[in-house]
């Protein structure tokens, strides 16, 4: 039931409220990591790498990164979406992307190719 709040709340019109509710979701998936794979979840979060607001879709990317550096099953599904955010717009996305693909040195690879 929270779950399903948070998810909504994702896409709420306002983006002071959707920047929280994607850093809430990656604390309730810090508690159960297997939730990444769950379909409600990898759509709210896809939605939001795309968001008007790039605070919101830094947290996406920051979400995703930190999953992306312990399965590679998660770096297979975000990987696309990933790349598209180093053409983001916002500076701070495009940074946080590197920050991750410098840690995950395959999305390195990927990119060059």
């Amino acid at each position: 039931m929270l779950l399903g709040c948070v998810i909504s709340l994702t896409g709420n019109e306002s983006a002071s409220l959707r920047k929280p509710a994607v850093k809430s979701l990656a604390n309730i998936i810090n508690a159960d990591q297997s939730l990444m794979y769950h379909s409600d979840i990898g759509n709210a979060v896809s939605l939001r790498f795309t968001d008007e607001a790039k605070s919101v879709r830094e947290a996406a990317v920051n979400l995703v990164g930190a999953y992306v550096l312990k399965s590679p099953k998660i770096a297979n599904i975000y990987h696309s979406s990933l790349i598209n955010c180093l053409d983001d717009s916002g500076v701070s996305v495009r940074k946080a992307v590197v920050k991750v693909s410098g840690e995950r040195s395959e999305l390195v690879t990927l990119v060059v190719l």
